[in-house]
């Protein structure tokens, strides 16, 4: 996986920079997105379990949680008041690594 997304990284090729701006070129094409209808049936089994996680910052004020449900019911919900000065990506990054510490705990 790491020598994947290495050759992926190496692929790009400087071509410019000035006034602190740094463009890069691709070697390699990238494809046009596809739009394509998901099936959520499989959603619909028994004991399936489903985590969102979010990190937002309002009013000067961050927080991130997690709410957990099982079969479509919420089963677990945490919100963590963070520092001010922390970012949004901060908290969205904390509220990943609280979820997996939160299934590493419960399963």
């Amino acid at each position: 996986m790491l020598a994947e997304v290495s050759k992926k990284i190496h692929s790009h090729k400087l071509i410019e920079a000035k006034d602190n701006i740094t463009i890069f070129e691709s070697e390699g094409r990238i494809n046009e997105l596809e739009i394509q209808r998901l099936n959520w049936e499989h959603l619909e089994k028994e004991d399936v379990k489903m985590i969102y996680t979010d990190g937002s910052k309002m009013d000067d004020k961050v927080v991130c949680n997690f709410v957990s449900f099982t079969t479509g019911k919420e089963f677990e919900h945490r919100i963590y008041r963070l520092s001010d000065n922390c970012s949004v990506f901060m908290a969205e990054v904390l509220a990943i690594k609280l979820v997996v510490e939160y299934i590493i705990e419960h399963h």
